[in-house]
């Protein structure tokens, strides 16, 4: 750049020229780096939103384990308790039979 300054000063095309070339490769280079950083910075938007729509999947595949397990459970349970109910009615009516009820 004081090149390009002291040309001007001195009236020098050459380095003019010259300095003017300079200031346009280091133009382009840093389109190319501006170029290069949004092209990251996009991928790092998109892995950050693709991290954001797992991470809701995940807590709606946990939310939806757990209501699961706990219905599922209360169902077995429900279960359980009519099976139990039943085999103790059952046991009821056989204790109450007696000798004569055999053999009638």
């Amino acid at each position: 750049m004081d090149n390009l300054i002291t040309a001007i000063a001195s009236n020098d095309s050459a380095s003019i020229l010259k300095g003017v070339n300079d200031l346009k490769l280091s133009n382009d280079q840093m389109n190319d780096a501006m170029a290069e950083v949004a092209g990251k910075l996009l991928r790092l938007d998109s892995a950050e939103k693709m991290h954001v729509r797992t991470e809701n999947t995940l807590k709606d595949l946990i939310s939806q384990r757990q209501d699961l397990d706990l219905t599922k459970a209360a169902v077995e349970m429900n279960k359980e308790k009519t099976a139990f109910e039943a085999a103790l009615s059952s046991t009821a009516k056989i204790t109450q039979i007696s000798l004569l009820d055999y053999l009638r």
